[in-house]
C-alpha cells in the first residue's frame, strides 16, 4: 500500500483489530517498524468507525562530547559534517560551552565528523569520527550518542649531556612562547639526563 499526499485510505474491512506497519519509508527518512494497532467497529445504527491511524517518520540526531584527556568538556571546537563518499556536507559545527556537539536532521546514512577548528590551547585532532544512522528504527529514535572526542595538548622531551653523550642530572630549563612569556619553567633534568615539558599548547 503506498501514501498519496501522505495518506492511506482503507475501505470495507471487517469488525475487528487490525495494525498497520511501514515496509518501506519516505526517501531520507527512517522506515518506523513500530506496529500501530486500530480497532474496526460498527455502532449499533449500523455505521462503521474508521479511526485514523498517525504512523509518524523521523530523522535523527547524533550528540558528542568534546574534552580533554581528562574527561573534562571543552568549548570553542569546530565541526564538518561530510558524507561517505568524502563531500561536505555541513560545515561551522560549533561545540557549545558545555563542550557538547549536536547535530540534527540526519537521513540514514554513513557520515563523517571532522574537526575544523581546536578548542583554544589544544592541539587539532585529525581523526574523523565515522558513524553511520540505520535504515529503521521501531518508533522515535533516541539522539545516538557518539561519547567523547578527545583534545590533547602537546609534549617535549630533551635530553641534557656532556660533550661525550653521558647524562648531566640536575640542569634546569624553563619554556618560552612565542611572544617571550615564560609558561613553565623549573624543569629538572633527571638522572638519565631527561627533562619533560608536558601540556603545551599549539
Amino acid at each position: 500500500l503506498k501514501t498519496v499526499d501522505g495518506v492511506i485510505h482503507l475501505e470495507d474491512l471487517p469488525e475487528g483489530r487490525y495494525y498497520v506497519m511501514e515496509t518501506q519509508a519516505p526517501v531520507g527518512y527512517i522506515k518506523n517498524t513500530a506496529k500501530e494497532y486500530f480497532d474496526i467497529r460498527i455502532e449499533e445504527n449500523g455505521t462503521q468507525v474508521k479511526p485514523v491511524v498517525n504512523v509518524r517518520n523521523y530523522k535523527a540526531s547524533v550528540e558528542l562530547k568534546k574534552t580533554d584527556k581528562n574527561g573534562n568538556g571543552l568549548s570553542g571546537a569546530v565541526f564538518s559534517l561530510l558524507n561517505s563518499e568524502g563531500s561536505v556536507l555541513r560545515t561551522n559545527l560549533s561545540v557549545n560551552a558545555q563542550g557538547v556537539l549536536k547535530v540534527n536532521n540526519l537521513s540514514p546514512g554513513t557520515y563523517e565528523l571532522l574537526e575544523t577548528k581546536a578548542p583554544t590551547g589544544y592541539l587539532l585532532n585529525r581523526v574523523g569520527l565515522v558513524f553511520t544512522i540505520p535504515e529503521m528504527v521501531e518508533g522515535a529514535p533516541k539522539d545516538f550518542n557518539l561519547g567523547n572526542y578527545m583534545n590533547y595538548k602537546g609534549a617535549a622531551r630533551l635530553y641534557k649531556t656532556d660533550a661525550a653523550k653521558n647524562p648531566l642530572q640536575g640542569a634546569v630549563f624553563k619554556v618560552v612562547d612565542e611572544n617571550g612569556t615564560t609558561v613553565q619553567e623549573s624543569l629538572v633534568s633527571g638522572a638519565d639526563g631527561r627533562v619533560h615539558a608536558l601540556n603545551l599548547s599549539p
